[in-house]
């Protein structure tokens, strides 16, 4: 008996739905509250203006490593994880709101943030704040 051929692709893959958007926060913080902001909000910005129109189809992972040095000891890493097989372009604007919203809401509320991932439908979005 011949193997069942696979099957075709989905003519009509997946769009990303706002209405599904989870926010999750990191569980330790590292950068303090205080120096969060600097500097984040354009690194944010370059990151989307970078990955702006870029396709994300096939559960493609767009800058897995993607560093922006906030000082000699904190950096951010963004990340773009495609999933369910959805296909999109990445839009500059949605980019910065959702990455913006994932690191300035996990805030702890002590002394330090922790960043974060927004997890869609098609995708999740991830700051990460690392030591150097």
């Amino acid at each position: 008996m011949l193997p069942k051929p696979p099957p075709p692709p989905n003519p009509n893959p997946g769009t990303p739905n706002v209405g599904t958007e989870v926010l999750s926060c990191n569980a330790k913080g590292l950068w303090p509250e205080s120096f969060g902001p600097l500097g984040l909000p354009e690194s944010i910005e370059a990151f989307c203006k970078e990955a702006d129109y870029e396709l994300i189809a096939n559960n493609r992972f767009y800058k897995k490593l993607a560093i922006r040095v906030l000082s000699k000891r904190v950096a951010i890493m963004f990340g773009i994880l495609g999933k369910n097989n959805c296909s999109f372009r990445i839009d500059a604007g949605t980019c910065m709101r959702i990455l913006a919203r994932a690191a300035l809401e996990c805030q702890s509320g002590s002394m330090w943030g922790s960043g974060g991932r927004i997890e869609s439908n098609c995708a999740v979005w991830t700051v990460d704040p690392v030591l150097l």
